[in-house]
């Protein structure tokens, strides 16, 4: 059980269940339903981790889109594309490497520190 009281495996089974009924459906756009999971690898073990992302490309492999809402910025890396919010608003998007070559950073912790300094705070 995760510190959250969830399962462990629950999101991973979750986009599980996701990519394997897409396999049973016609390749069209229409029918591809994009996911969205609010911080899934939260308080799950390393091994659970690596199986929901080895999900996730496989769910884009076959054309799922796939919103992943993560406070883990080394996750971020594993994205095709990265939307980072401040204060409410989006203040970056881009391609991780994109993201570190505009700030001059090494990785994405670095964006993120970089980006989150100016935050107002509830100020």
């Amino acid at each position: 059980m995760a510190p959250d009281g969830r399962s462990g495996d629950t999101a991973a089974r979750r986009l599980d269940g996701v990519v394997g009924r897409h396999d049973h459906q016609h390749d069209r756009a229409e029918d591809c339903v994009p996911v969205v999971d609010h911080e899934p690898t939260g308080g799950v073990d390393p091994i659970t981790r690596r199986q929901f992302w080895d999900m996730i490309y496989e769910a884009s492999h076959n054309g799922i889109t796939v919103f992943v809402t993560t406070h883990y910025m080394d996750e971020a890396e594993y994205c095709d594309r990265v939307s980072i919010m401040v204060d409410g608003v989006i203040k970056a998007l881009d391609s991780p490497a994109g993201l570190k070559k505009q700030f001059n950073a090494n990785s994405m912790d670095e964006v993120f520190i970089m980006l989150a300094r100016d935050a107002k705070r509830g100020e």
